[in-house]
């Protein structure tokens, strides 16, 4: 990321399960549940992929104790992961789709 023509990082991320944030922000997140934390409202961008699915189901406990049974929800755990979602929702500043939009949100 370059903000002000300075390098600050690069984003990289790989797989359905990461947490990209500027340190000078966010002091050592060790949970996903920083995402409910009101503080943060209205700086949280959740990627628009089936992966915030699979978020919502380790929010919810639903990989414990086999990560796979994330991806292989019954009706009544995707319910509870809509209903997870929803809640946070007026958390959420931006769902976004490319990796620009997320260059973007985390220039400003």
């Amino acid at each position: 990321m370059v903000k002000d023509g300075k390098s600050y990082g690069v984003p990289f991320t790989w797989g359905p399960d990461y947490l990209v944030y500027n340190a000078d922000e966010v002091k050592d997140p060790d949970s996903w549940m920083i995402f409910s934390d009101r503080k943060y409202k209205g700086k949280i961008a959740l990627w628009d992929d089936i992966s915030s699915l699979y978020l919502a189901g380790i929010w919810l406990g639903f990989d414990k104790p086999d990560k796979s049974a994330l991806y292989n929800m019954s009706e009544e755990q995707l319910a509870a992961v809509k209903a997870k979602l929803l809640e946070l929702k007026p958390q959420v500043r931006k769902f976004w789709v490319t990796a620009g939009e997320l260059d973007n949100l985390m220039k400003n």
